[in-house]
């Protein structure tokens, strides 16, 4: 996690924790999801993760 790159968006740094992950994580994780459904594998998670990486 220290290792993560940190917003300089004032507006998210202020935002509360629910705005920051709908603006932040859940538009990578939505089309990650959809992804992995389109690809039809039995391997949910670990393509879940595989996907997310690479972003």
């Amino acid at each position: 996690m220290a290792s993560a790159p940190q917003t300089s968006d004032p507006a998210l740094k202020s935002a509360p924790p629910r705005e920051f992950l709908n603006n932040t994580v859940v538009p990578q994780l939505a089309s990650a999801l959809v992804e992995v459904n389109n690809k039809g594998s039995r391997r949910v998670v670990s393509d879940l993760g595989e996907i997310l990486m690479k972003q």
